[in-house]
């Protein structure tokens, strides 16, 4: 302490300075394992269900192995190339979740002060894997003429069955699944149903 006041500088000013100096090294150490849990923790309300926050973060298995120990701050375009390679290929949807949620992660990062810069390599990555049309090609199936569709309702209407009677009202209206699943009772309370604009 005599010496830094010797030296004309003040002790506390200085001790302040080491401990910031250690906050920045120890936030350089977070590692992707505690930038996913960092994440899930700060966007837990926003999930649809307890279920998708459950799917979102053991999707990140695939990459902890390679990933998961390492500082965020080190993550590098050919290290998480060689991390989702792997899944890319086998289960091609997969690996472009897996990817989209990897840069969410990392921007999280970034903002939180554990990783120094931008993600350089975002928009490199959608150019290292094969397309997932390439590797996946859809298959369309085949429709049902519209013939036959007053017999198939009618064999729908002989199940008993919630799932029997959310298949007959997408039948009925043409609508997606998705608005169907997330559609309220009021909703279908009068003869004319209306979905929310928000839907």
């Amino acid at each position: 302490m005599r010496r830094l006041i010797q030296d004309g500088l003040d002790p506390l000013t200085v001790k302040r300075g080491r401990a910031a100096e250690r906050k920045v090294a120890e936030r350089s150490l977070k590692t992707l394992a505690h930038a996913v849990d960092d994440y899930l923790i700060a966007h837990r309300d926003g999930w649809r269900s307890r279920k998708h926050a459950l799917n979102w973060k053991n999707s990140f298995r695939h990459v902890m192995p390679v990933l998961g120990d390492l500082p965020v701050q080190s993550l590098t375009a050919p290290l998480i190339v060689q991390a989702l390679t792997p899944v890319w290929k086998a289960h091609p949807e997969t690996g472009r979740r897996l990817r989209g949620r990897l840069e969410r992660v990392i921007d999280q990062a970034t903002a939180n002060g554990w990783r120094i810069g931008e993600n350089r390599w975002r928009g490199l990555l959608e150019f290292s894997f094969d397309k997932r049309q390439k590797l996946m090609p859809v298959k369309h199936m085949s429709a049902l003429s519209y013939a036959q569709v007053a017999h198939f309702v009618a064999k729908v209407r002989l199940v008993d069955s919630v799932e029997a009677r959310t298949l007959e009202l997408m039948i009925l209206t043409a609508t997606r699944t998705s608005e169907v699943i997330r559609s309220q009772g009021e909703e279908f309370r009068t003869r004319c149903c209306s979905m929310p604009p928000a839907r």
